[in-house]
């Protein structure tokens, strides 16, 4: 994505993009996204834990999870996948069911692109539209990027 297209996504109603390269081929962070077992490791900001995860990775089926901080403070969010293709497009619906981390019943769409750039490289673009406010936003993209963080050292 071009530098022009991701400010004209930011723009759009609060709209998150984040961009990150992994060196590892783009089927490894596919399972990372898609595995359960792996995901259980990543999918949440520092001081977080995943302690819930169901549902299926397939179009039109729903899936729930938690996360709990070190504080012992449940997030629980649930939504829908939208679009599986394998490995390179995962969309899921996001609405958050209390709120620790966001407001209540306010549903995102989220995005994940993967593009092979070159021999085990992969770059990941991160989408999330729907956003309500610049300060929702700021604090998505804040998590969202600890996730990452963990992500990018399990994929080493």
């Amino acid at each position: 994505m071009s530098q022009t297209q991701t400010q004209a996504f930011e723009q759009a109603e609060f709209t998150l993009v984040i961009e990150r390269i992994f060196d590892v081929p783009r089927e490894k962070i596919w399972m990372a996204w898609t595995d359960h077992d792996i995901r259980m490791q990543w999918l949440s900001p520092k001081d977080f834990s995943v302690v819930q995860d169901e549902g299926c990775i397939q179009t039109d089926k729903a899936y729930k999870a938690c996360m709990i901080n070190s504080e012992g403070k449940e997030s629980r969010y649930a939504g829908e996948y939208r679009e599986v293709k394998e490995p390179e497009k995962l969309v899921f619906t996001h609405v958050w069911q209390n709120d620790t981390c966001g407001i209540p019943d306010i549903e995102t769409v989220c995005t994940v692109l993967l593009e092979e750039i070159e021999v085990g490289k992969t770059k990941m673009t991160f989408i999330q539209t729907g956003l309500r406010s610049e300060d929702a936003r700021i604090s998505h993209k804040g998590g969202w990027n600890e996730c990452f963080d963990k992500l990018q050292i399990l994929g080493k």
